[in-house]
């Protein structure tokens, strides 16, 4: 999966900005602690980090045990470069409805093939409160819960033995 260079461009002026800094996660540490309990997980990676302070500063992998996920952003200059291997767990949040439309299958799909056991993601259904530098909402894709099931379990069902732990961020 190769995003949009000039999209990722805007994203990360907008981290240099200061937005995006990782802290949604924090909203879903426990759901994302029973997952890594109960699949026994190990390894983690955090698919769109952003600024990575949720871990650094604020610790939120201690909830699970300490596990410190591999980051990857590729808005963001530290975490940019692609992962390598695979990782139990695959933690997602805040970041599909960031993808454009026509590229969420292939997002998708690059979430799964990093997970042995399980892809947690987080999706919000509604605009953002923000927007890009070209003028765009940064919820580029704004759709029904239902739609999104329906594109994660066409990726999902490829991965069989992958659980998928779903939550919605439209707090």
């Amino acid at each position: 999966y190769n995003p949009d260079k000039t999209l990722i461009d805007q994203y990360r002026t907008m981290h240099d900005e200061g937005h995006f800094q990782g802290m949604s996660v924090l909203k879903h540490v426990r759901e994302i602690s029973k997952l890594v309990i109960s699949t026994n997980s190990i390894s983690l990676l955090d698919y769109g980090c952003g600024g990575g302070v949720q871990y650094h500063t604020n610790g939120c992998h201690l909830y699970w045990g300490g596990i410190l996920p591999a980051l990857y952003d590729p808005a963001v200059g530290e975490y940019n470069l692609r992962p390598i291997g695979k990782f139990d767990g695959v933690i997602c949040t805040d970041v599909a409805e960031h993808v454009a439309e026509n590229e969420v299958p292939d997002f998708l799909n690059d979430l799964f093939q990093y997970a042995n056991k399980f892809v947690f993601i987080t999706i919000c259904t509604r605009p953002a409160r923000k927007v890009l530098p070209d003028g765009r909402n940064t919820h580029l894709t704004v759709k029904p819960k239902e739609w999104w099931v329906e594109k994660i379990k066409s990726v999902a069902i490829n991965y069989p033995g992958i659980e998928v732990g779903i939550d919605w961020n439209n707090k």
